[in-house]
Parts: structure tokens; sequence; C-alpha cells
């Protein structure tokens, strides 16, 4: 017989607001203070997204630190939005999601796409928000201004340049006549969040009937299925491939494809409520001190 653990963590998840350009419409709008906690190399980025945002500078603060998360969830200041920012090839995300993940509110809130030296894709940042500002959201009313937003994508642009495609662009891209079949690569095995977020992506776009959805069996991870899909471009054929914003090897992905844009869109999906089982009693799973999962 399997026993069922205790749920270990979940995410907190603000009332009203979704992940992506409703928390920059919320940031915007908020005559709180802002705290935007980074690492030192992610500087300019941080820079750019205050700059998307279009606050003040008494109003939005940019802390470079060597532990983001750590000092967001040390601010002292209970009227202050605390927000942290990382680079998605940053090994520390992935190391960070779950461990201080769930304790620390959420850290896929939003992202900013950013021009990258002797590289064909932008580098990606996302920016997370402390459990103390999703509660603060919350029990705000939230920002419904379509000239703001509008105002908020043209800066995303400037930022991005003209040399590179935008989110939308892509997504035009995709549902144009002149692509006539996708190949779309997921991570597996099937039903797995990845293979529903790949799901969700081409229906959203409605491109589900050109499409040709390959989600990849236990063993085959996202570099191996990068090269096969680099391997199928034909004319009116276009593979693409979906990560996990945390994918541990994320890094070593994007250095190794130089010639390809390997951030080009992002989807948002919920995750899976997962719960751990153990034949072992949870007590004496306990004693151990670690548990490898």
């Amino acid at each position: 017989m399997i026993d069922k653990l205790p749920e270990l963590a979940s995410f907190n998840q603000a009332k009203g607001i979704e992940p992506d350009q409703s928390l920059d419409l919320y940031l915007a709008t908020t005559p709180r203070p802002i705290n935007l906690f980074t690492s030192v190399e992610s500087i300019q980025a941080a820079c750019d997204y205050w700059a998307i945002i279009g606050k003040n500078q008494s109003d939005f603060e940019i802390l470079p630190v060597d532990n983001p998360i750590q000092e967001a969830l040390r601010l002292k200041n209970p009227d202050a939005i605390p927000l942290v920012m990382h680079s998605a090839t940053d090994p520390i995300l992935f190391q960070r999601m779950f461990a201080d993940g769930p304790r620390f509110g959420q850290l896929l809130m939003s992202q900013l796409y950013q021009p990258t030296s002797n590289h064909e894709s932008p580098s990606l940042f996302v920016v997370g928000i402390a459990s103390h500002g999703l509660d603060i959201i919350s029990k705000s009313p939230l920002s419904t201004n379509q000239i703001l937003k509008e105002e908020m994508t043209l800066r995303r642009r400037e930022i991005l340049g003209n040399d590179l495609i935008t989110n939308e662009d892509f997504r035009h891209i995709l549902q144009s006549s002149s692509v006539d079949r996708i190949i779309a690569h997921a991570l597996g095995p099937n039903g797995t969040n990845i293979s529903q977020a790949m799901e969700q992506y081409i229906n959203l776009l409605g491109v589900a009937e050109k499409t040709e959805l390959i989600v990849h069996p236990k063993g085959i991870e996202p570099r191996t299925y990068a090269e096969i899909a680099s391997k199928q471009i034909r004319d009116g054929v276009i593979p693409i491939h979906m990560e996990c914003a945390v994918y541990y090897d994320m890094g070593a992905l994007f250095d190794e494809r130089p010639e390809e844009v390997v951030f080009t869109d992002h989807h948002y999906m919920l995750l899976d409520a997962m719960q751990l089982a153990s034949i072992i009693e949870i007590e004496e799973l306990t004693k151990k001190g670690r548990i490898r999962i």
C-alpha cells in the first residue's frame, strides 16, 4: 500500500491578477514604492524593466545584491512591493524555484526580452514577486488602462530594437498562410506540464490544425529535441520547441544555439498539483535529513 504524504509546498497566487503584463500594469499605477532586487549581472535588464513600467526613480528602487530572493524576503517596509529579477539562463533560478519559490511567492510573474550581442536570440529575464507583494495586490484594484498598456508595449519594442521580432510578431508568423506546417516539440511524457503548456499554446494561437505536436518520451531532454528541431526547417515548415523557464540546462541550450532564436515567446501556465508518495512512513523518511526524489 502506498501512503500519501502531506503536500510539501504550494505557490502563493495573487487574486484577480494573471502573470505577464497585468503585473506590469499594476506596478505602473500603484502608489506604493517598488523594490526590485537583482544580481549585478542583471542591472541593465532591471533598468530596462523600470523604464517599461515608467515610474519615477523615487518610487522604483533597483537593489543589486548577491541573493535577490533572500533580500526580498528580508524587506521590512510593509508598504513596499518586493520584486526579484533573474536571467532565465542563470542556474540559480532552477536551484531556487522549488527551494525558495513556495515560501517566496511567485518567481515567474513577468518577463523582459533584451538584445544579446553575438546571438540571434534576445536574452530572457524573469520577474518575480514576494508573497507580501502578492497579498498587497490581492487587496488592490487592478488597472485596465488600455492606453497605458499600449505605451508599455511600445517601450518594450524600443528596448528590443527593430532587428529582433516581438512575441506578437512571432505569433503572427505562425498564424500566417505562408506557414503550412508547424512541428512543436515538448518535454514528455505525455500529460506532464510542458506537454500541456505546448498544447495550450498552439490552441491559443489557433494553429492546432497545421501543427504536429511531438511529446518526447522520458530520456529525450530539451537540448536533444532542440537539435532535432533545427534539422526540420523547410520552406513553409517551422519547427518550434518549448522548455520550462527554470530548465536546469537552459544556459547551455542558449549558448550552443547562437544562430537560433531560443527565446522568441512565452506561455504562462499554473503547475499541476503534485504530491509525493512513499511506501516508507514519513517519520522514517525525515530521520534521514534529506530525501532524494
